[in-house]
């Protein structure tokens, strides 16, 4: 289907050639008035006219003999070849009057010739003076004044005055509720313009100082024309003769009333450009009039439609307002049918829109449709390209002045270039207008101290009689106005066929037939082209005979068309008979060589001979046919059409990788890919696989049979040729995978893999594989403390060096590129109200890939040759800072406090200290009396610990490998500056808190659940206490014990405790049994007999007991 941009790029094509416009032989005509003070903008409008051919210039600050005024402005008509003759329109002074009443005229500074146009359908002329004044009454009335006259006699030129009501001059605003001028300064004729109406002439003229310069239009048509011809000439009292217009010519008027028009405002200058057409259906004519000061300075143009009667509100049909404040949206405005839709289409410049600097300029397309609205089209606007070069100053419709069935449309950018100016032509199409210009024309090419050129540009009309229209372009600054013109437009034709439909195996020659002709309108009887022959230029395997010319000259004429049968020679024993031979024709136009002679047209000098060719053709690059390639095929053996119908298949594989096509990145840096194109079809002639790789994957070594491609991303191979059927092809790849990194994970690789054949491949020619890229990494934080325990001692003050130890592993085969590690560092204690420093920090030591790891901190380090510094600085009898490192603390809220620590005299808070208080830290504090240890964290929940906060970046982590990274602190405490916080405890338990995040790759997720966190603790232990008692207490306590015991022991003999009574029974009652015995046995125990000691110590045990 074809497209915009296909459309774009088409047109792109031609911007680059120049069309028909001559720019060797312009014709430069020489400001007369050259001796006059000021600059007489010769050149500020201009009109052309054809048969009989002429220039006519205004010079709207030029000077006249003929007139009693200063700078009235004054006109010139300039013959083709000069010289250039000033033309009266209006030498009357004093009172006048016209069929409106009576003026006293003043024509200083009256600008005459500021507009002008011309209408070649009515043959009529008319010239204005915006800034004539009426001066019969007490103030200026700045009306504004028209002259008019047949075209073919420039001395009858009738002046129109249509604001010209001494009651409308001054009128009372109701709404400012003060006299504003009405028609006072009305100014009517800052634009003027013959409208497209084929059956009468209109004149609409702009007044854009109307009612306070609310602005408003108004429309002469002639009126009827009921006097005799003997009135005709009559004389005015006190003014020119009539002469021999009638009064019928201009002799109805209507102008719009300002004051009920709603759709305008005070300053809005409505009027400033006006323009006219048949927008929305070919009947009713509409008019256009820009207001490039409405809306807020954004400007405006209104369509509409007058009514019947004069001074009446205007019938607005459409608007559109600018889109830029201050861009004079509507200062100049061009009508007409640039998409040949029967519609015509407005164009709207905006002169002070600035796109990069300031004043490029800008114009904006409305097509015209049968809606009853404008459209935008697809090419909405087009901007300038000089700084300041106000592009769009003025726009001239120029019809189809290339004959290619479009009207085209030049733009004057009358500042650009310094100030010399250029015009742009732009070509229509059924779109709108083209984005580009098919031709730009420098003012600097024709003369080389030329200003604004581009200010104004004619009407297109054909002054050399060669049926295509030339222009001409003021450039006012200078004083120069230049004859631009244009030349005929032919196409070429070009037809080339084969008189051999095919190439047999055993061919030895072939023949075609070329034919070449042209077309176009008003074109020349005869042209020359170079004819030109290429044969199969890639291959070689073809040539011309000896006697005929691969370039030779041909002379073509109108309505003829020369051909020509060309025979080829086959070279034998050819290897190739796959590849069609190829045959190129191609035609160029012989254009005549020129060189730039410029004509300059001026007062007293004579003019050179113009040199210039009106008839002497230029090509249209665009419908021209300029070469035509024809393919002749071998017989292929694919049946009776010579027609193979194939049906190729590609299957690609990843060879190293799982079977969901999942790479995990760094996991390998090399892949192979086994690509098999298979053929289920005729044979497959030419047959050639195009592989494009993704983005960071390259290929390690290009196969055989393949070559490198537009880019290191792509490479083509030839495939059998040909792939018979039923056959396959097997092509390896090695594929580079190390540019791929972690960030790319997420992102599809895609493989696209193009099929290529001079055979019908009835199958999908484009292949896709896709691999999908995954990560595997994850980073895991521990820590452990210098020595598992450290000592510090009373005597010393209680300071000690210690070191902490923070490692990062790394596991898995993807690359982390930048970890932040954080380790949070309890320096200070807030206690009593005073900010107590306890640990000081070194600087940080690592090393990562034999680099030293960088880390950042909000504190300052120990320098090792000023350490002994750190303990005089300290206050050790009430533990309390000095005022050197005195810190201030700001409450933010009642859970968070914001530090900021006094470093070195410099302030820091972007990344202060953290001062909370938190969970207790993960710590096994069982194994620790609670009575005798004290914990020092950033989590501590009844001390106010401030934590330090070091940050380091580490990286990258590359590898397949397990990579591992230390980082030691190293740090000095001072346990004496606590010693009121420590009390009688003797233990210290120091915890610092690790934390690693991963910066690069973002939103990394890893894939274990190593942790990432760690807290190290440093245990420190002193001496235990020793505690003397006084001698008065040891004394009273061995006293009071004597007493105690004396007490006892009165109180015990008393009760008769040392009584043993029952010893002395039982000793008895042994005796007793004993002489029994004795008598028996006469036998006498001794005192180590067994039993007898069993019975006296249970006895003793028994006494013991009851003693106690």
């Amino acid at each position: 289907m074809f497209s915009f941009t296909a459309l774009s790029l088409i047109l792109n094509l031609m911007f680059v050639v120049s069309f028909n416009f001559d720019t060797d032989y312009p014709i430069v005509y020489v400001n007369p008035l050259q001796n006059q003070q000021r600059a007489a903008y010769f050149g500020y409008s201009v009109v052309l006219h054809g048969s009989p051919s002429w220039v006519q210039v205004g010079s709207p600050r030029g000077n006249s003999s003929e007139i009693n005024a200063f700078e009235p402005g004054v006109i010139f008509k300039c013959d083709i070849y000069g010289p250039c003759s000033l033309i009266d329109v209006d030498t009357q002074t004093g009172i006048g009057a016209t069929f409106r009443g009576s003026f006293r005229d003043k024509k200083d500074k009256a600008w005459i010739g500021g507009a002008m146009d011309i209408d070649h359908n009515s043959n009529r002329i008319v010239v204005c003076s915006h800034r004539w004044v009426n001066d019969r009454i007490q103030d200026y009335w700045m009306l504004g004044a028209c002259y008019w006259a047949p075209s073919n006699n420039e001395t009858l030129y009738d002046k129109l005055v249509p604001l010209l009501d001494n009651g409308k001059g001054i009128v009372f605003d109701r709404t400012a509720k003060v006299n504003v001028y009405y028609y006072g300064q009305g100014q009517a004729g800052m634009s003027a313009h013959f409208t497209k109406n084929p059956q009468e002439a209109e004149l609409l003229l702009g007044a854009p100082g109307v009612y306070n310069w609310d602005g408003t239009t108004l429309l002469y048509r002639d009126g009827p024309d009921s006097a005799p011809v003997a009135s005709k000439l009559q004389i005015l009292p006190n003014t020119f003769t009539k002469r021999e217009i009638g009064y019928s010519d201009f002799s109805d008027l209507n102008i719009a009333n300002a004051m009920t028009t709603t759709q305008t405002a005070a300053f809005g200058l409505f009027g400033y450009s006006v323009t006219s057409g048949y927008f929305f259906n070919s009947t009713e004519l509409l008019y256009v009039a820009g207001a490039p000061r409405s809306r807020n300075l954004v400007g405006q143009i209104l369509v509409y439609q007058f009514l019947n009667a004069s001074d009446q509100a205007l019938d607005v049909k459409d608007s559109k307002q600018g889109y830029q404040y201050g861009e004079y949206f509507g200062a100049t405005l061009c009508a007409g049918d640039i998409n040949e839709d029967g519609y015509d289409d407005l164009i709207i410049g905006a002169p002070f829109y600035t796109s990069t600097k300031y004043n490029e300029g800008r114009i904006f397309v409305f097509l015209g449709s049968g809606k009853g609205s404008l459209e935008t089209p697809q090419i909405e606007f087009i901007e300038g390209k000089g700084i300041g070069g106000q592009f769009g100053s003025c726009i001239m419709f120029l019809g189809d002045i290339h004959r290619d069935g479009y009207s085209d449309i030049a733009v004057g950018a009358p500042y650009e270039n310094e100030g010399s100016g250029a015009i742009y032509i732009y070509r229509g199409n059924s779109y709108g207008l083209s984005s580009s210009p098919s031709q730009r024309i420098a003012g600097k090419d024709f003369v080389p101290n030329i200003l604004g050129f581009g200010i104004s540009i004619s009407k297109p009309t054909d002054v050399d009689m060669n049926k295509y229209n030339d222009l001409a372009v003021g450039a006012y600054l200078s004083g120069h106005v230049v004859l631009i013109r244009s030349k005929p437009v032919v196409t070429l034709q070009l037809s080339v066929i084969s008189l051999t439909p095919r190439l047999e195996h055993n061919a030895e020659f072939f023949s075609i037939k070329s034919c070449f002709w042209y077309t176009g309108f008003f074109i020349p009887p005869t042209i020359s082209v170079t004819r030109k022959v290429v044969i199969d230029e890639l291959f070689q395997r073809a040539m011309l005979p000896p006697q005929t010319p691969s370039v030779k000259t041909l002379t073509l004429k109108d309505d003829d068309i020369v051909c020509e049968n060309i025979t080829f020679l086959i070279q034998k024993d050819l290897t190739n008979r796959y590849d069609p031979i190829t045959v190129t024709v191609s035609q160029e136009l012989i254009l005549a060589k020129t060189k730039r002679e410029v004509i300059y047209v001026q007062q007293n000098e004579s003019v050179p001979q113009d040199k210039f060719c009106k008839d002497c053709a230029i090509l249209n690059p665009i419908r021209s046919i300029k070469e035509q390639k024809l393919e002749l095929s071998f017989v292929l053996g694919c049946g009776a059409d010579n027609i193979c119908r194939t049906k190729l298949n590609l299957k690609a594989t990843f060879l190293n990788i799982n079977s969901e096509n999942k790479y995990v990145l760094g996991s390998t840096d090399y892949l192979k890919l086994k690509v098999n194109i298979s053929n289920e079809g005729d044979k497959a002639y030419l047959t050639q696989l195009i592989v494009e790789l993704p983005r960071l994957v390259h290929f390690r070594s290009i196969p055989i049979n393949c070559l490198e491609g537009n880019s290191s991303g792509s490479i083509i191979c030839n495939v059998d040729n040909p792939l018979y059927e039923k056959k396959w092809k097997l092509i390896m790849l090695d594929l580079d995978m190390k540019e791929l990194i972690s960030s790319n994970y997420g992102d599809p690789l895609d493989f696209k893999f193009i099929l290529l054949t001079s055979s019908e491949n009835m199958n999908n020619n484009i292949f896709k594989e896709r691999l999908y890229t995954t990560r595997e990494a994850d980073m895991h934080l521990t820590g452990k403390s210098g020595e598992q325990s450290f000592t510090y001692s009373n005597s010393t003050h209680g300071t000690s060096n210690f070191t902490q130890t923070y490692q990062i592993e790394k596991f898995g085969v993807s690359t982390i590129d930048e970890i932040l590690l954080e380790i949070k560092i309890p320096t200070h204690v807030m206690y009593k109200g005073n900010l107590i420093r306890m640990v000081q920090l070194y600087a940080p030591e690592g090393y990562h890939a034999n680099q030293p790891i960088i880390c950042s901190s909000n504190v300052h380090y120990i320098v090792e040759n000023v350490m002994d510094q750190f303990s005089s600085e300290l206050d050790i009898e009430d533990g309390k800072e000095s005022d050197e490192s005195y810190i201030t603390t700001t409450t933010e809220s009642a859970n968070a406090e914001n530090l900021i620590v006094d470093n070195t005299n410099q302030f820091f808070a972007s990344n202060p200290p953290l001062l909370r208080k938190q969970r207790d830290v993960e710590f096994d504090i069982t194994a620790y009396p609670l009575n005798r240890t004290l914990f020092i964290n950033c989590s501590h929940p009844d001390l106010e610990y401030i934590c330090a906060r070091v940050s380091c970046t580490i990286g990258p982590f590359k590898g397949k490998q397990q990579a591992t990274t230390a980082l030691q602190l190293k740090m000095f405490i001072n346990v004496s500056s606590i010693s009121e916080i420590l009390g009688k405890k003797d233990i210290i338990l120091f915890t610092t808190d690790g934390e690693l995040t991963i910066r690069n790759p973002k939103n990394f997720e890893q894939s274990g659940i190593r942790p990432d966190t760690a807290h190290v603790t440093s245990t420190f232990i002193g001496e235990t206490t020793k505690e003397s008692v006084d001698t008065w207490i040891i004394v009273a306590a061995a006293i009071a014990g004597l007493l105690l015991l004396l007490l006892l022991t009165m109180a015990l003999v008393k009760a008769g405790f040392f009584q043993r009574t029952k010893k002395a029974e039982l000793a008895a009652l042994k005796e007793a049994e004993g002489a029994n015995q004795f008598q028996q046995d006469t036998h006498v125990p001794d005192e180590n007999d067994e039993e007898m000691n069993f019975e006296v110590e249970n006895t003793e045990y028994e006494t013991s007991n009851y003693l106690k």
